[in-house]
């Protein structure tokens, strides 16, 4: 489903800088300090203030959870692959990091 640009561009930097837990960083080989300066050239790249960005965050992160336990409740795929591998606790741990994180990614701006 398409989204809005803020909304793409924001699904882009979740994965991307990447906005996640310190072990999800690491696994991308992103090391977890460099995450706010390369948020910052993300946005700045896209010319989007980090705050919309973060904020359409939030709202895709919810969205994902409600569409995976929507579809993968119906046994309809790939939702119910991702929900039987334990996706839905990845974003939560994803959100629960980013509010963690939002003051300190705002400050090194």
């Amino acid at each position: 489903e398409p989204g809005t640009p803020i909304e793409d561009v924001a699904q882009a930097a979740w994965q991307c800088v990447p906005l996640k837990t310190t072990r999800q960083c690491l696994k991308t080989g992103v090391q977890p300090e460099e995450q706010a300066e390369r948020l910052e050239f993300f946005c700045n790249a896209y010319g989007v203030p980090c705050e919309d960005v973060l904020a359409a965050v939030k709202v895709i992160q919810n969205l994902e959870i409600d569409r995976m336990l929507e579809h993968g409740n119906a046994k309809k795929e790939p939702w119910a692959s991702f929900l039987a591998r334990g996706d839905v606790d990845f974003i939560r741990e994803d959100m629960v990091w980013l509010d963690q994180q939002n003051f300190i990614i705002k400050k090194n701006q």
